[in-house]
């Protein structure tokens, strides 16, 4: 078995990697799928609103958008930013 790329952590599915001669060999998967936008329009608000903001589409920051909201549910539920809360 030939396998040219072998890789973890998603940038393998950016649009530089995927018009490389041999990356059609490669198969990965993706954190965020814009099949959201007609199932909750609350995201494909928010992603419109990143993209013009940052330039970029929310698909390469989906951890880091859901780690950041996770950890404002946590404040908001704990009614404070003190660990013991």
């Amino acid at each position: 078995m030939n396998i040219p790329v072998v890789a973890n952590n998603g940038g393998h599915v950016k649009t530089d990697f995927l018009v490389l001669p041999k990356s059609r060999y490669a198969m990965s998967r993706a954190t965020f799928s814009p099949d959201l936008f007609e199932k909750m329009p609350t995201v494909k608000y928010f992603a419109d609103v990143f993209k013009a903001r940052y330039g970029v589409g929310i698909a390469d920051w989906t951890r880091d958008i859901m780690t950041f909201l996770v950890i404002c549910d946590a404040i908001n539920r704990a009614g404070s930013t003190d660990p013991e809360a």
